[in-house]
């Protein structure tokens, strides 16, 4: 019965198991802080990632791969390693900057959000707890503990992105200059289009400048973060 269930949604639980693998790489907000210096693999000013957190955000990795056609050879498993310690560490970044802006969720943001996920839904659209245990322990391998610690840290990224993204505003000048560009360089077709759809053009636009503003908060913050990266250390005590 429920092998069947996760079959019809496969797509949904492909989401959770996504927001899940970016959550994990805290595994609780004191999941991989305040480690013990000898199981330290990397450091984020003064916050410390565990070995142990960098491998099971590896195999989580690793395992949404597996969907990718393209065979699994050294460069690549290089490559997927590189990635795993990047994003950890900027997740690590933003919970920081996240903590010194105050923001926070609530139990009951954490309740509502978990209770809106399809995937833990009866067939009439309403949240069944039976369910969303059952999903956690077949297909997720993982306790409420540690995936409503995993979704509050997720809550926290997302609220303090729309936090910085709130005071990102597109002008009517600015609307008016990046439309009178699009339309010069768009046929008759594309230009009707674009007359038709003017808020959708309006979201892009913002959207744009939203990652735009990012990326310049993202350097900067980066420029004057001291990150130490110890993996070596650990793979070659495994090889000796």
């Amino acid at each position: 019965m429920l092998m069947k269930w996760a079959r019809k949604n496969k797509r949904v639980l492909s989401s959770i198991i996504a927001i899940a693998v970016l959550a994990a790489a805290f595994g609780g907000f004191g999941g991989y802080l305040f480690k013990s210096d000898y199981d330290t693999a990397i450091v984020v000013n003064k916050d410390k990632i565990s070995y142990k957190q960098y491998q099971k955000r590896l195999r989580q990795v690793l395992q949404q791969s597996r969907n990718d056609q393209t065979p699994m050879n050294e460069e690549k498993m290089k490559m997927i390693r590189q990635q795993t310690a990047q994003s950890l560490i900027q997740e690590a970044l933003f919970l920081q900057e996240a903590e010194k802006f105050g923001v926070v969720v609530t139990n009951n943001e954490l309740a509502a959000y978990i209770q809106r996920i399809p995937a833990f839904h009866d067939e009439e659209g309403r949240f069944d707890q039976h369910r969303y245990f059952q999903i956690l322990q077949y297909n997720l391998r993982s306790t409420t503990e540690e995936f409503e610690e995993q979704q509050k840290i997720e809550l926290t990224i997302r609220k303090f992105q729309s936090l910085m993204s709130t005071a990102i505003k597109i002008t009517t000048p600015e609307f008016n200059w990046h439309l009178q560009q699009k339309m010069a360089a768009s046929t008759p077709k594309k230009q009707k289009e674009l007359k038709e759809n003017l808020d959708q053009f309006r979201d892009k636009l913002r959207q744009e400048e939203v990652s735009h503003i990012f990326q310049n908060w993202f350097a900067q913050v980066g420029s004057t973060t001291k990150v130490k990266v110890m993996l070596d250390r650990f793979q070659k005590t495994q090889q000796s």
